[in-house]
């Protein structure tokens, strides 16, 4: 840490190092927290993946009229096995 840290490499962390530092530690935090709790807004029924019937719930709350069709396109562009969207496959689709 010391070594990444220390970008100068005068054996110091000074203010600006430190504050650089923290910034991207929290960042990263406050990042992989709006990912998780925007999968949870999909994700309710704590299953640990979303679901076409997921998608549906919250396009429905929306107001918003969907097709199963395009649901079902959505997962299946979205997901590795076409059924599912997984936390880690959300977060990539976030990434992206």
């Amino acid at each position: 840490m010391m070594a990444r840290t220390d970008t100068n490499h005068d054996g110091v962390i000074d203010f600006d190092e430190f504050k650089d530092m923290m910034t991207a530690t929290m960042g990263k935090k406050s990042h992989a927290k709006e990912v998780e709790k925007a999968f949870g807004l999909f994700d309710r029924d704590k299953s640990g993946s979303i679901t076409v019937e997921n998608l549906r719930s919250v396009a429905t709350e929306l107001g918003e009229s969907v097709t199963d069709d395009e649901l079902k396109e959505m997962i299946r562009i979205a997901s590795s096995d076409g059924t599912s969207v997984t936390r880690e496959e959300f977060e990539r689709l976030m990434h992206s």
